[in-house]
């Protein structure tokens, strides 16, 4: 009788495996390791397509993306049955479906391997170009070149004029060419001393800091012609608080109480309110009797002065009218009261303005009510008013 231990080795053993089976499992692990090495070589292996100007085939050349570029130009001479000589010949980037623009040139980099290129092994296309004997010598041009315009300041002292050059289209800044994919480092090298550490650029209507010095400048949106701002000892968000602050101010013109004066001007934030506006402009009146603001002599009075300057429909150079004496308040209106005269003679009617004053705009005609009775003519107003 067998014992529990020998029962239950005879249970969980695994079941011996037909010779003629286990020669196809071997056989499929021989595959799948072959497989596997081949495949960690086919990750070396690049492939790249080669334009001439020459002639219209296109040569395919596949080599290990080990292999300095110098070797690949040397198998492309061999192909094509060109002498090798890097002054009269070289590799670039270039792209046929954009017109064939070309790109990188790789000037002095001919020993870098591949990899170190950063050329994709499966995805990409250089172009052949030869210099003829009497031709100038090689430049490192790009169709994807961009000019940028650069304002250089050292410090934070006038951040207003250096802002207006953001909108100067570049007048009164310096020019720059560099490579559509050359980053911040590179452009900032290509500036005066003292050399600046900071970049600023706008990005819609924000302004942004170019902070990372590797990154691309078409990853900063970098545009031809964009003006960028350069400052060499700066605190960024300090320059970029201030860029918002001046951005959110407006000009807004006003009269004085004395009609034969010219208009004056303040500079508010258009997201202040309007209480801050008329104390802004009674500071440049120097008054201190109260006054109140209109859109214009004869329009609507600014009622709400809880409501930013924005939201009340004030643009930049916009102009308001100002008038003496307390303005209505949120939610009145404004109630003239006249008299009334026709002519025995000629049937005419003349009105004759009495005074005014403000009333809640929910109250009916029979809840009004002058402010005193002190006022002339108070009761035949009264009067006046129940009639209507």
């Amino acid at each position: 009788m067998m014992s529990f231990t020998e029962e239950k080795h005879l249970l969980t053993a695994p079941p011996a495996i037909p010779a003629s089976l286990a020669a196809v499992i071997a056989a499929d692990e021989v595959i799948v390791k072959e497989q596997a090495e081949f495949e960690l070589v086919s990750q070396d292996v690049a492939t790249l397509k080669i334009h001439t100007d020459f002639t219209a085939e296109v040569t395919t050349t596949t080599t290990m993306k080990t292999e300095t570029l110098a070797n690949v130009l040397k198998h492309t001479c061999e192909a094509h049955n060109i002498e090798y000589d890097l002054a009269k010949l070289r590799l670039r980037s270039y792209n046929p479906f954009q017109s064939g623009s070309v790109g990188e040139t790789f000037h002095g980099r001919e020993e870098e391997t591949l990899e170190q290129l950063l050329i994709h092994p499966k995805r990409t296309t250089l172009k052949l170009e030869i210099r003829a004997q009497n031709d100038p010598p090689f430049v490192d041009s790009f169709d994807s070149d961009i000019t940028v315009c650069v304002f250089q300041a050292d410090d934070a002292s006038d951040l207003k004029e250096s802002f207006s050059y953001l909108s100067s289209g570049g007048v009164g800044c310096q020019p720059y060419t560099v490579r559509e994919n050359a980053n911040v480092a590179d452009l900032l090298e290509q500036l005066p001393a003292p050399a600046p550490q900071h970049l600023f650029k706008l990005n819609g209507a924000a302004l942004v800091h170019l902070k990372d010095n590797a990154l691309a400048l078409n990853g900063h949106w970098t545009n031809c012609g964009d003006v960028l701002l350069a400052f060499t000892d700066v605190d960024p968000e300090q320059v970029i608080a201030e860029y918002k602050r001046m951005e959110s101010c407006i000009k807004i013109h006003y009269n004085t109480l004395n009609p034969t004066d010219p208009l004056k001007t303040v500079l508010v934030d258009k997201n202040s309110n309007v209480w801050d506006l008329v104390g802004e402009i009674k500071a440049g009146l120097n008054l201190t009797e109260p006054i109140h603001l209109r859109r214009s002599e004869k329009g609507p009075q600014l009622k709400n002065l809880t409501e930013t300057v924005a939201k009340c429909g004030l643009r930049d150079e916009a102009t308001v009218f100002v008038a003496a004496g307390e303005g209505l308040k949120n939610g009145e209106v404004l109630m003239k009261f006249v008299a009334k005269e026709k002519s025995a003679t000629t049937n005419k009617i003349t009105l004759t303005p009495l005074f005014e004053f403000g009333v809640n705009e929910a109250h009916t005609v029979l809840q009004v009510r002058p402010p005193t009775r002190a006022n002339k003519g108070g009761g035949g107003c009264e009067q006046r008013q129940r009639r209507l």
